[in-house]
């Protein structure tokens, strides 16, 4: 019998599936705490909607920020701990990263029975990506925060995990970009001693000892190969998303990115809402009597409800800067026939706001347009004067603020680019200029308050605009059992009324979903619209001047 020893060497081989997005392609020399949060390692956590609304059962979400990295999963599994039976939605804005790990994910969520969206988690106070943050004992590790859909987005690896929940909620200010995979094959040549003997003409080993490791330069491949394809078809089919979604990742190369269109999205399935992500954290979600499963009651906090309950003592208070008008236009819409446009109309309510808006009409000539309301009114006559040149002028009226967007330097003609958000307020009189629309229109979210009908009165004792405002009221239909309601309140406080009351006391005329009420796609629908504009509309000079 003999023994041989042979020196052998071997190429080993890894795979590192890594398409991280085109804002975290370089690697930079700056400390992590120097980069934009989604540039950092995925943060997961979660946060409840810091709105006192809500309080003590407000909506709650797993918030995953940044870029997929290996241990990714591990930070879910152990935010799923935290979560308990609970079903909180995955709110994602990543560039990408690891495809292994964003498959895992993928398959936990929906293991989990879990909604996803795209969205963008603005904390209140200290969030995960401060170093120097630290949370209240009373929040057991939950942060505070909001959502918003600007500068929302999931790219590269990203949708494998949205693809996970039962339901995919991507808004139209959100967007969702893919291409092609980038592989990383890490080399190595390990060289070892090997010593057999043989046996019956075999070769069979005795032992065999490493002595030496030699790191080889990397190998890199794009696109999907064999290996890849099978695993994301698998991956997308047990999900129940339409496999062209892999036609699409080729489109672009990895140096690039395809914005998978909305129309687009519908098809793969990969969402399955286009209502935006921020809708799951209204707290007007958790106020009524079915509750979703991710409205988590938390009774440490009652005292905050005290705070947002209806008889709560608030001082009629100018808090806001006076009323200005300003023509806005749908933003990031290629409007074909028409497109939404509205007079967003923000601020206190002047004894000359009335007359800035009839100014503001005459100068463009404009009518049977949407006034968007975010407002403040202590004048209550003020108020009545604002809601009968709205009459008037035949216009519509809805409580919504207005974002301009014109930073993200869009090109909308007719008006200034903008979007509406149904965080808005109509408090103390300016629910009065609200009842002036030929027809009124709320969100759920909307929250018009009133005080007693003797906090708007010059003299004490008087009751002379109580009575003004009760005809005028009665004119605009409106319930008279708005008014019993206002007398029952206590005199030094306020009454908070949501969509739904509104609507019963005939104060609004509809309630309605911004996001579909202000469409390209509703306009188009139906031309005829209040506020749709054709695209071809030459604006006047003086469009976006601000009135004060």
């Amino acid at each position: 019998m003999r023994f041989f020893v042979a020196l052998m060497s071997l190429l080993a081989v890894a795979l590192v599936s890594a398409p991280p997005a085109l804002a975290a392609r370089k690697k930079q020399q700056a400390p992590i705490a120097e980069k934009a949060s989604y540039e950092q390692p995925m943060r997961v956590v979660i946060v409840r909607n810091s709105s006192p609304q809500c309080e003590p059962t407000c909506p709650e979400w797993i918030a995953a920020e940044g870029e997929i990295m290996a241990r990714t999963p591990q930070l879910f599994r152990k935010v799923f701990k935290q979560m308990g039976k609970r079903k909180l939605p995955v709110i994602l804005r990543s560039p990408g990263g690891s495809i292994n790990a964003a498959v895992e994910i993928g398959q936990m969520i929906r293991k989990r029975g879990l909604i996803t969206g795209v969205s963008n988690t603005v904390y209140r106070g200290c969030s995960p990506f401060d170093k120097n943050c630290k949370l209240p004992d009373a929040n057991n590790g939950v942060y505070d925060g909001s959502l918003d859909e600007m500068y929302a987005f999931c790219n590269s690896a990203c949708p494998m995990i949205l693809a996970g929940g039962v339901e995919r909620y991507a808004g139209a200010f959100s967007s969702i970009g893919v291409h092609e995979p980038k592989t990383v094959w890490t080399r190595e040549q390990v060289r070892y001693r090997e010593t057999y003997k043989m046996v019956r003409g075999k070769k069979k080993v005795v032992s065999r000892k490493i002595i030496g490791r030699k790191q080889l330069r990397d190998k890199v491949t794009y696109g999907l190969d064999k290996r890849l394809r099978r695993q994301l078809t698998q991956h997308y089919q047990s999900l129940g998303i339409n496999l062209a979604i892999l036609d699409d990742t080729v489109k672009a190369k990895y140096s690039d990115i395809h914005i998978v269109a909305d129309q687009r999205l519908d098809d793969l399935n990969i969402r399955t809402s286009p209502k935006a992500a921020s809708s799951l954290a209204s707290p007007m979600n958790c106020l009524s009597n079915e509750r979703p499963l991710y409205c988590v009651t938390v009774e440490g906090r009652a005292a905050l409800t005290k705070e947002a309950k209806a008889d709560k003592p608030v001082p009629i208070a100018q808090d806001m800067p006076n009323m200005t008008f300003r023509l806005a236009r749908l933003a990031g819409v290629a409007c074909r026939e028409s497109c939404p446009t509205w007079i967003a109309a923000t601020g206190v309510i002047g004894p000359d706001t009335a007359q800035q808006l009839e100014a503001f009409l005459q100068a463009r000539g404009l009518r049977r347009l949407v006034v968007a309301l975010d407002a403040q009114g202590a004048d209550m006559k003020a108020a009545i004067a604002l809601g009968k040149v709205i009459q008037k002028s035949g216009l519509e009226t809805v409580v919504a603020a207005t974002d301009f967007v014109s930073a993200l330097h869009l090109n909308t003609p007719g008006g200034e680019p903008a979007r509406l958000l149904p965080w808005a307020r109509c408090s103390d009189a300016c629910a009065l200029a609200f009842a002036g629309g030929v027809k009124r229109m709320v969100s759920r979210t909307a929250i018009v308050t009133l005080h007693h009908p003797s906090a708007y009165e010059v003299e004490p004792q008087s009751n002379a605009r109580s009575i003004m405002m009760t005809v005028y009221l009665a004119t605009q239909t409106v319930s008279s059992n708005l008014m019993a309601e206002l007398h029952d309140i206590k005199r030094d406080s306020v009454k908070i009324f949501n969509g739904a009351m509104l609507l019963t006391l005939k104060l609004a005329t509809d309630v309605v979903d911004l996001e579909n009420r202000f469409s390209e796609s509703g306009c188009n629908a139906s031309p005829t619209l209040s506020g749709c504009v054709t695209a071809d509309r030459t604006p006047n000079k003086t469009v976006g001047a601000q009135i004060n």
